[in-house]
């Protein structure tokens, strides 16, 4: 099949674009964004040299070669990111070569001016500064071998290199680039792969990648070209290392301990920390100049102790119970990628990774109850095979076939009911536990690219098997969701005599005292078994010397993602949607111009729409809490008909079948269906800036980038009445509900008013290619406002959703951040990171619900006699809504943050070959107070304080620590 993507009847029909992408999507498809070397090759007389011998020779020693068009240019498309020599040769002219460093994403241009034979008796060999890439007008920011090697990393965590790219304002960046909202709106490719964990939001994770395993990446922050998809805002383009002629190796360890940690600003006091992070990496050949690979393994061992004391546990005695339990956040990371260059027209490139990530004793901390503990497990692995094939001069294909698998799971230590707001605690097991969600990618794709004139075109498909899959399930044990006051009465220390042996417990002694008892019946285990299709064509012109063209047209549809199958029946049963969404086009237009044309300076932009990747959760939900796949009656006993919690075979006393069967009588229902008429949201994109190189290794680009994301998910109770006088909702409790068949509705929508506006400066200075020294600085002045923030964002009106519009959580107007590394003397070695965020924005909200929408909205309401602690700015009275002030949106404004983190390195060489690198780092040097959380109940008198980050493993905003490390090389 891959010859035939490449026969002369497909070769034909690149004269008919249109013709090509029917053709394309027939061929096995790939994922990639180009890098690659170009350039025009000219005699004495500037006239262009047509069918001159061009080859590149990589660092690895492999070889790569063509020769020039008819109008003298010359493409390697498809290349690895790293050093290269291209040789010229032609009849009648003189030898030459030229260096070049390529970094990821980069289609470097090397022009040369052959001169004749008898004016040169030796190889002209000359290195080529290439700091500005004239044929590409996305906007991105490259992080190189050197940052992702040298610059100080709190966690080694590689994605946290993403502050030093202008556009990137998050300050704490852990899973995403994006911060909180970016649903959607992302991709991580590695080594072309598409590696995103899309069941749910980042804060369920993304794989893990050792930083050792990382040679270099790119984020392109806005306009990536037509070959790049599913996202609305940006890709990261990941390339890992692999193996030379040379075996190279290292074995490292990086330690620290709180005994040499600041004070926490939020504690008052030094917090127990220690952190252990191992591993090693081999690479080489296995012949030489043909086959190579490159090994790398990493763990990380953070040993914790949970301490618990739940509130009003105590001993018979008046005594506080407290629990100390031993507890452990593990990671592994690993990955093995071979090379074999066949000939100097084919390469095949494969590469195996996974990951796992484990906290054994999760969710008890503080004063909550400890049997909600549960096992906490993400799963990574991942396969991937890339076949780069030469067909002719002009013609060089690019396959790639590609498997991950990304599961979580939440296991409960328990299995038992739950009894929730009992003394303000939830105990016994978790209601939504044990929970399993995974998804496994399949990804096939082909790209074509063509040298044919002063056009260098690019056309591809790929196809996407994407099943998501696993068990989601709610109230299946029973739980009980509300207590009288009566409760507080019977001492917890009866009730649970031993806290995790369930045949001791007296849940009896509850019984009178229940007022809400629930549980779930029905199948919780969920497939959605999505298939991905995309199709392109990209042509890059050069239309002169100084101008080139970026037009692209790309095509994406997600079959199966809006579950058209799922159709709700019975009384009331609202629409679901049943089709796909089918004409999601997008047209792409970029343009780069070299006024002097020397390849020194580049005024380029453009403007291209882009369509959202669509996270599975929201239709996870509506496939499983519709009021038909499931059920979740409730019970409210009485005096007259009390509970027996531990009634067989449960407190109703029906079976599961009978109120599947619909043979007994079910409470009213609240469901979470996607709304009838989702979309895939998109946003448009544009942009303009310029790039000048200062000098061989300094540059210099600013650009101004603007997005609005149109369509955008959110969710908010269809089944509510409104007041027309108000323009809010009405009360259900006193109103009663438009369908009275259900309770809530909690609709995923995608409406007009949903969405996003960016516009920002984005500037870098970049001095790079230097042995002893590199630099760089990143600079974003933005604002970004929105009126939604995800797919589980409820809105404060639901009826006027035009009215959320504020600055989103993810604003911050300032954003610098510098990095360095320089070698001194000796060995001696010095680098670091300064982050400075002026300070993001946070959801500000009320704990009153005047309306009784509790769960359904993000109240911002509260009385006007209500004491509350904003500032005046931030509130103001409702409009038609006597007796009460509205809080605007998201207006507490977080400190500043000032970071820096600096790593002092001395080189011993035991070897020859082998280096011994001891080194110290410390990770915000100067101790300032950073935070990352704050209380943001607007009636709360502590409202503005700072709160802990307590998610394990995230680091940034920590006092003070410092890192021992030490690296053996070879």
């Amino acid at each position: 099949m891959t010859g035939n993507c490449g026969s002369s009847s497909n070769l034909k029909a690149l004269r008919y674009p249109g013709v090509f992408l029917l053709a394309v999507s027939f061929c096995l498809p790939l994922f990639a964004q180009q890098t690659g070397i170009s350039g025009r090759v000219s005699d004495p007389s500037n006239a262009m040299v047509a069918s001159a011998a061009v080859s590149a020779t990589g660092e690895d020693g492999t070889k790569v070669s063509t020769t020039t068009n008819s109008t003298g240019l010359y493409q390697f498309p498809g290349l690895r990111a790293g050093d290269y020599r291209i040789r010229f040769e032609a009849p009648g002219f003189a030898p030459a070569e030229r260096t070049i460093s390529v970094l990821i994403g980069q289609m470097a241009t090397v022009d040369l001016a052959m001169q004749l034979a008898q004016a040169a008796a030796t190889v002209n060999v000359e290195a080529v500064a290439n700091a500005v890439d004239t044929s590409n007008s996305s906007v991105s920011g490259d992080v190189s071998p050197t940052e992702v090697s040298k610059i100080p990393l709190n966690g080694r965590n590689y994605l946290q290199l993403a502050m030093m790219v202008p556009g990137i304002t998050s300050n704490d960046v852990q899973q995403s680039p994006l911060g909180a909202t970016d649903s959607g709106k992302m991709q991580i490719n590695v080594d072309g792969q598409q590696v995103t964990q899309n069941s749910a939001g980042t804060s369920f994770g993304q794989p893990i990648f050792s930083d050792d395993a990382i040679d270099q990446y790119q984020i392109i922050t806005n306009r990536f070209d037509a070959t790049m998809g599913r996202s609305s805002r940006l890709q990261v383009v990941v390339q890992t290392k692999s193996g030379t002629n040379s075996y190279h190796g290292t074995l490292f360890g990086y330690f620290r301990n709180s005994d040499f940690n600041a004070s926490d600003p939020v504690a008052h006091k030094v917090l127990p920390f220690s952190d252990q992070q191992f591993g090693g990496t081999f690479g080489g050949r296995i012949i030489k100049n043909k086959l190579f690979f490159f090994f790398s393994y990493e763990g990380e061992r953070q040993p914790l102790t949970s301490v618990d004391s739940p509130t009003d546990y105590l001993t018979a005695g008046g005594q506080q119970i407290t629990f100390n339990f031993p507890n452990s956040y593990n990671t592994r990371a690993y990955l093995l990628h071979m090379d074999w260059q066949i000939s100097d027209k084919q390469r095949l490139s494969v590469r195996g990774s996974g990951s796992t990530w484990a906290i054994p004793f999760d969710g008890v901390a503080g004063t909550v109850s400890p049997q909600g503990e549960y096992a906490a497990t993400r799963t990574f692995y991942a396969v991937a095979g890339t076949w780069t094939y030469n067909l002719t001069t002009d013609v060089v294909n690019e396959l790639k076939i590609g498997f991950n698998h990304y599961n979580w799971a939440n296991t409960p230590l328990l299995q038992t009911q739950g009894y929730q707001s009992l003394d303000g605690n939830s105990w016994g097991a978790p209601y939504n536990y044990p929970q399993v969600l995974g998804q496994n990618n399949t990804q096939y794709r082909d790209d074509l690219f063509w040298l044919k004139g002063d056009h260098s075109l690019k056309f591809g498909a790929d196809y996407q098997h994407l099943p998501y899959s696993g068990n989601f399930g709610q109230y299946t044990r029973g739980v009980v969701t509300g207590f009288n006051s009566g409760a507080a009465t019977v001492p917890l220390i009866n009730v649970f005599p031993v806290w995790n042996q369930p045949s001791t417990w007296n849940v009896a002694l509850l019984d009178p005292y229940v007022t809400t008892f629930v549980q779930g019946f029905g199948s919780y285990i969920y497939s959605i078994p999505t298939n991905s299709v995309g199709t392109w064509a990209q042509d890059d012109w050069k239309v002169s010397k100084k101008l080139t063209l970026n037009l692209g047209l790309r095509y994406d549809n997600d079959l199966g993602i809006f579950n058209p199958n799922l159709h709700l029946t019975g009384p009331g049963a609202p629409a679901t949607p049943h089709y796909n969404q089918n004409l999601l086009f997008q047209p792409r237009f970029g343009f780069t111009y070299d006024p002097t044309g020397s390849r020194k300076t580049v005024i380029r932009g453009g403007a291209g729409l882009f369509y959202a990747d669509i996270q599975a959760n929201q239709t996870i939900d509506g496939q499983i809490f519709n009021g038909q796949t499931t059920l979740s009656p409730s019970l409210s006993p009485t005096a007259a008909n009390p509970i027996n919690l531990l009634e067989s075979p449960n407190p109703f006393g029906y079976t599961p079948a009978q109120f599947l069967a619909g043979q007994v009588p079910v409470s009213i229902q609240s469901i979470q269906p996607l709304g009838p008429n989702v979309r895939t949201p998109y946003s448009l994109q544009a942009s303009g800036g310029v790039e000048h190189q200062l000098s061989k290794d300094w540059s210099f680009s600013a650009d101004f980038v603007h997005f609005r994301i149109y369509h955008d998910w959110v969710r908010d109770d269809a089944n509510l009445f409104e007041n027309v006088a108000t323009g809010y909702a009405e009360n259900p409790a006193t109103s009663g509900r438009p369908d009275p068949d259900y309770s809530n509705i909690k609709n995923f929508t995608t409406p007009n008013a949903g969405g996003s506006i960016y516009n920002a400066l984005q500037a870098a200075v970049n001095h790079r290619f230097s042995q002893s020294f590199s630099a760089q600085a990143a600079y974003t002045l933005s604002h970004l406002k929105d009126s939604t923030t995800g797919p589980f964002y409820y809105p404060n009106n639901p009826f006027n959703l035009a009215g959320e519009w504020g600055p989103s959580p993810d604003n911050q107007t300032s954003t610098l951040t510098l990095a360095g590394t320089y070698s001194v003397k000796w060995g001696i070695a010095l680098s670091g990171q300064f982050h400075f965020g002026s300070g993001q924005n946070f959801q500000v909200l009320s704990s009153v619900t005047p309306l009784g929408l509790s769960g359904v909205v993000d109240n911002r309401f509260v009385p006007a006699t209500t004491a509350v602690y904003v500032p005046p700015s931030c509130v103001s009275a409702a409009p038609n809504f006597a007796g009460e002030d509205i809080l605007a949106r998201d207006c507490l404004v977080g400190n500043p943050i000032i970071r820096v983190d600096m790593r002092l390195s001395k080189t011993f060489r035991v070897k020859e070959r082998v280096r011994f690198i001891p080194m110290i780092e410390a990770f915000n040097l100067f101790n300032h107070s950073n935070f990352g959380s704050y209380q943001t109940t607007a009636n709360v008198a502590s409202f503005g304080q700072p709160a802990q980050v307590t998610t394990i493993g995230d680091l940034t905003y920590q006092a003070r620590m410092l890192q021992f490390a030490g690296r053996f090389e070879f």
